[in-house]
This record gives C-alpha cells, sequence and structure tokens, in this order.
C-alpha cells in the first residue's frame, strides 16, 4: 500500500471525530487560560470537542506535563471517538492502547506513566497518517512539511529547533492536535472531493473573484488558485492548481488561512525575474485593519506562504521591489522576498509621509468592557465632502480588545479608499467583541 493510499484510509477515521465524540462536549473557560494566552484557541477547541479536560475546579493547567497515557487517550478520541462508546467496559487507557497497537502505532505500555515529548508524538502522527514507523528525521519532517509544527524558533537546523526532547505540556498537547486535525484530516478530505478536475468547474466552485490565476515560476504557464471556506468561521483554504493546457488541474498544495472573509491579489515587482506572487489578506472595517500572506511557489513543489505581523489602520503597495505597508501619514512596515519569504526591513529606508490633511481622527479606548471616545454615544460627527474619518483605538488595548468597524452607508457617499464623495449621513457602529446589542453608534454628517 503506498503513502497515498495510507493516507486516504486514515482520514476516513479521523473525519468521524466531530459526529461522535463531541456530542456531550461543551466549551469551557479556565481561570489559568485568558483569552491573551496562545494556546487560548487550540484549548477552547480541545475541551469543546472533549479531547482534553479541565480539571473540575476552574482550571486547565496549561503547563502540567502530559504522561505517554494522556496523549495516547487524546490521540485516539481525535481520530476514533466512538470506540470509548462501543468499550464502555474498559478503561480509556485500555481502549486507547488497544486501538495503537492495532493500528501499529509505537507506543510503549511500559512507559505510559513517564513524560511524553515532542518526538513521541510526532512518531504518532506520522504511524497514523502513513501506516509504519518512521525515522526520526522523517517524523520531524512530517511535522513541518504540514505544518503541524513552526518549530521552537531557537536554531536554524530545523531538527533542533523541533526539540524532540522536550516534554509534553498539556496547552501543546491541545495544539499539536487540532494542527493536525486542520493539516491533515480537513486537507486531505478536501483533496480526495476534488482530485483532478476541469478548470471550468474549479471556477465555479470557487465563486465570483475567489480564484486567480497566476504564472507562479515565470514559465509562461498560469496556475490557478482559489480559495474555499472550510464550513468552519473565519477559516479558508488556498488551493494550487498546475494546469496543463488551460484544461485541467492538478492540486499542488493546500494552504490554510484563519482569518475573515479573504481578498485573493496577484502580485509582481517583488522579484526581478518574471514570477508572480499571490496576496491573501483581509482588513476590519473601513479602518483598514490589515492582515496579510504572501504565498510563492517558485518550483510548484513547495508553496512557501509568509505571514506579516498584523497592522492596525493600515493599507499596503508594492513600491521599489519591497512590500510596503502604510497609513494615511507614516509608514508602518519594509518587507522584501528572499528564497521566497517576506524579510523586514528597516522604516528608516522610507523618509517621513506628510500628514494628509484630509484626515479627521477619532480616538477611542476600551476600559472595563465598554468602548469610550471624546463623543458621546449617539452624537454627530461633522465633516467635509474631500475628507475621511480614521477611527484610532488606543494602543494599550489594541490586541486584547477586538473593536469592529461597521459603517451603514446606504447612499454611497464615501469612494473606494474612504473619502466622502458627496453630503449625506453615515451610521458607524464601534462594536466590542462582535456584541452588537452593545455596540456604540456615532453619526458622520457630511456637508
Amino acid at each position: 500500500m503506498t503513502h497515498t493510499t495510507r493516507y486516504a484510509v486514515a482520514i476516513v477515521a479521523c473525519l468521524l471525530f466531530l459526529s461522535t465524540f463531541t456530542l456531550n462536549a461543551q466549551a469551557q473557560s479556565f481561570s489559568d487560560v485568558p483569552e491573551s494566552n496562545q494556546f487560548y484557541e487550540a484549548i477552547e477547541w480541545g475541551t469543546e470537542s472533549g479531547i482534553i479536560k479541565g480539571y473540575g475546579d476552574g482550571r486547565f493547567g496549561p503547563k502540567n506535563i502530559l504522561n505517554g497515557a494522556n496523549f495516547a487517550v487524546m490521540f485516539t478520541r481525535l481520530v476514533d471517538g466512538r470506540l470509548f462508546y462501543e468499550n464502555n467496559n474498559l478503561t480509556e487507557r485500555q481502549v486507547a492502547f488497544s486501538y495503537l497497537k492495532s493500528k501499529r502505532i509505537p507506543f510503549n505500555e511500559a512507559t505510559q506513566n513517564a513524560p511524553f515529548t515532542r518526538l513521541d508524538v510526532a512518531k504518532i502522527m506520522y504511524a497514523y497518517t502513513y501506516g509504519e514507523v518512521g525515522t526520526e528525521k522523517e517524523v520531524i519532517d512530517f511535522m513541518y512539511a504540514h505544518h503541524i509544527t513552526r518549530g521552537k524558533g531557537m536554531s536554524e537546523d530545523p531538527y533542533i529547533d523541533f526539540a524532540g526532547g522536550n516534554q509534553l505540556r498539556r496547552e501543546h498537547a491541545v495544539q499539536f492536535l487540532l494542527n493536525f486535525y486542520h493539516h491533515i484530516c480537513e486537507e486531505e478530505e478536501l483533496r480526495e472531493q476534488l482530485g483532478v478536475a476541469p478548470l471550468v468547474s474549479l471556477e465555479s466552485m470557487f465563486g465570483k473573484d475567489q480564484y486567480k490565476y497566476i504564472d507562479f515560476n515565470g514559465d509562461g504557464i498560469h496556475e490557478l488558485a482559489g480559495t474555499i471556506e472550510s464550513g468552519k468561521m473565519g477559516r479558508y483554504y488556498v488551493l494550487i492548481y498546475s494546469t496543463d493546457n488551460g484544461t485541467h488541474g492538478e492540486l499542488r498544495d493546500i494552504v490554510a488561512m484563519e482569518g475573515r472573509e479573504p481578498v485573493l491579489e496577484v502580485i509582481d515587482g517583488l522579484t526581478e525575474n518574471d514570477t508572480e506572487q499571490l496576496a491573501y489578506f483581509f482588513t476590519d472595517g473601513m479602518v483598514n485593519n490589515l492582515y496579510f500572506w504572501l504565498i510563492t511557489a517558485d518550483d510548484l513543489e513547495e508553496v512557501k506562504v509568509s505571514e506579516i505581523a498584523f497592522h492596525p489602520y493600515a493599507r499596503w503597495r508594492i513600491e521599489n521591489g519591497r512590500l510596503v505597508v502604510y497609513s494615511s501619514d507614516s509608514y508602518s512596515g519594509n518587507y522584501g522576498l528572499e528564497d521566497g519569504y517576506l524579510v523586514e526591513y528597516p522604516l528608516t529606508e522610507f523618509p517621513p509621509k506628510a500628514p494628509d490633511a484630509n484626515r479627521l481622527t477619532i480616538q477611542y479606548d476600551v476600559h472595563n468592557d465598554r468602548i469610550v471616545s471624546p463623543y458621546a454615544n449617539g452624537a454627530t460627527i461633522s465633516a467635509k465632502v474631500g475628507q475621511y474619518i480614521d477611527f484610532v483605538q488606543g494602543d494599550d488595548d489594541i490586541f486584547t480588545e477586538y473593536v469592529g468597524i461597521l459603517y451603514h452607508d446606504d447612499d454611497y457617499i464615501t469612494d473606494a479608499d474612504g473619502y466622502f464623495t458627496k453630503p449625506g449621513t453615515i451610521e458607524v457602529l464601534l462594536v466590542l467583541e462582535g456584541n452588537l446589542d452593545e455596540s456604540y453608534r456615532l453619526f458622520i454628517e457630511v456637508e
């Protein structure tokens, strides 16, 4: 049996998990896992799906070390949670150990109470996916190739950076499993569904403006790239097809992105040759809180993805071979392309921009879970044709308190860049953490 066939067989069991084990699970918040914790979403996902539980006293214990038996149970819950219902006369450990053994997944029951390591996780995930035991190098390569890990960021050597000997903490375990689910289970389901298909049907499937033709490698043949929503809010896949004379496509790679509705744009000017790149980005509200990814595929066998830091109130453009991120009166990012990835350069290369005289700035902050501003809730703000309003959130809370800006412009008095083009009134809602019922309302009257 080939790797591809084993891969597909493994996924069938994995995809059953959402419809079985999660029926009675509920989301749970923990006193020791604030929303600012980088593993918050993974922990919420893990507890909601029933893969892992808290301690019953309001704590999750994110830093606590897991032993082998703990991870064996968690992994079995993910890939075939039905087994625990079908074998309720056995302990969870017995069910998990029996399952791993039946799948020839390497697990030493004699060390079940010993701390588990990152390398142990890689061995299990590789064996489950391919049905065979991998070497240390193979299993680590597998973890990187499928975006299950990014490493620890402590060494340029990927095998050292993986830190295989590090003991596994609860927060790390649930993040590994979430990444495995997204990048193995969900992505392979898409591969099985799509396979090789006529481009016309792919275009129809992507929907309007959700696909682009890109010459990634400069050979004059344009590949097809488009996005498909996975069914989970805020999760999109960028699918890249290598075309054959414009009639059929072979699926080359899938890139998973977290975010709101994405925008795809083909860009060039970042390299001296004729290659093009795909920009994937989205912005929040008229003020353009920018999230940005760059996707390159020079040899079509290795898709590379760069994610730049979140930039508030920003736009972007290509200028002199650089990706430039800027607001109306200052630069906030300067990136060049090296080996297929974006690399940040100093902002000192750019002269300061003159302030935009037409910009009207409205500062607001979040205090005690409420939006506060110099303007009263419901106030009317005067503006003129040719101006635009820029809402600026206080620096202290911008990364912890998400505020969405919603505009009701029924008379279309603004252009694509947000400038007022004719008299009229716009209603603006500042929405904290998606709570529309408690939104902060302002009116902009343009003369």
